[in-house]
């Protein structure tokens, strides 16, 4: 009786760990398109307001949902305190945070984090090219994660279903 329940929960829970793999995926993507979202949104606001960079990111947040909107709440409020760290800092630190709870690769990362090279430091012209190029690029990394999604997605769940299948039948 045991044994069988043993067996029943190594099968659950390896499936929920390929279900699990293959939701990071789809967070990825979900993440990708509302971080595009408040690109646009930051293009936006320089460009046609010339907004500062706390305005920029109240907007971005009220723009987008989950994660994303976290993140750039939390930039908000870190942006409206007077301290000694500077605006890139204060992105670079809010963004390492905020990787895992939105899914996002190393590679991801680092083209966000050119954003602290520039934002806020020069005109709003070169602003908004920057800001542009680099939605370009999340855009490039949105294909390629949605494209991840389909090859890799069913294989995650497939394989975690099949490594509890493994590890049941070992058990007799």
């Amino acid at each position: 009786m045991f044994k069988m329940l043993g067996i029943v929960m190594i099968v659950c829970s390896c499936t929920a760990m390929g279900f699990l793999a293959s939701s990071r995926l789809s967070l990825r993507i979900k993440s990708l398109g509302e971080l595009i979202m408040a690109l646009e949104i930051a293009e936006s606001e320089i460009f046609f307001k010339l907004s500062p960079i706390p305005q920029i990111m109240k907007s971005a947040a009220n723009a987008t949902g989950g994660g994303v909107r976290e993140m750039f709440l939390e930039l908000y409020q870190k942006t409206n305190i007077v301290s000694s760290s500077t605006f890139s800092e204060k992105w670079l630190s809010v963004l390492k945070k905020s990787q895992d709870r939105l899914g996002l690769s190393p590679g991801d990362i680092e083209v966000l984090s050119e954003l602290s090279t520039f934002l806020g430091r020069y005109d709003a012209e070169r602003q908004t090219n920057s800001l542009a190029y680099i939605r370009r690029r999340l855009e490039t990394a949105l294909a390629d994660a949605e494209e991840e999604q389909k090859s890799k997605g069913k294989i995650y769940r497939a394989l975690g279903a099949a490594s509890g299948l493994i590890i049941a039948i070992s058990f007799f």
